[in-house]
């Protein structure tokens, strides 16, 4: 009779330790998985994150590129409006036009009886 009950004891106590190492291992295993899972999702979010920071840093490049463009076309513009005003200014003389060549009257009596005239139109700008 006691090594009935000394074997049965041993039996609940083997059970026990059983039990509470498969629980421990259960436990062990669930902690695993969920911080594999919370891992991912935080892996998953810092891909997505890092993508839409590189789409911000890509759209202000593009940004960058196109204020620098429309700077250099202003400048050009306004180079080009410089270089026509010095042109302008140039070309004309500088002195209001001129005199329109003495005026045109009088004159030498010319020969008209070719049937050519000639005339000559100045304008100032």
């Amino acid at each position: 009779m006691v090594v009935v009950v000394l074997v049965v004891t041993v039996l609940v106590l083997v059970m026990v330790v059983v039990e509470v190492v498969v629980s421990v291992v259960v436990l062990v295993v669930v902690v695993m998985v969920l911080v594999a899972v919370v891992v991912m999702v935080m892996m998953v979010v810092l891909v997505v994150f890092m993508m839409v920071v590189v789409m911000l840093l890509l759209f202000l490049l593009l940004l960058l590129v196109v204020m620098v463009v429309a700077m250099v076309a202003v400048v050009l513009v306004v180079v080009v409006v410089v270089l026509v005003v010095v042109m302008m200014v140039v070309v004309d003389g500088g002195d209001g036009g001129g005199d329109g060549g003495g005026g045109g009257c009088g004159g030498g009596g010319g020969d008209v009886s070719g049937g050519v005239v000639e005339v000559e139109v100045v304008v100032g700008l």
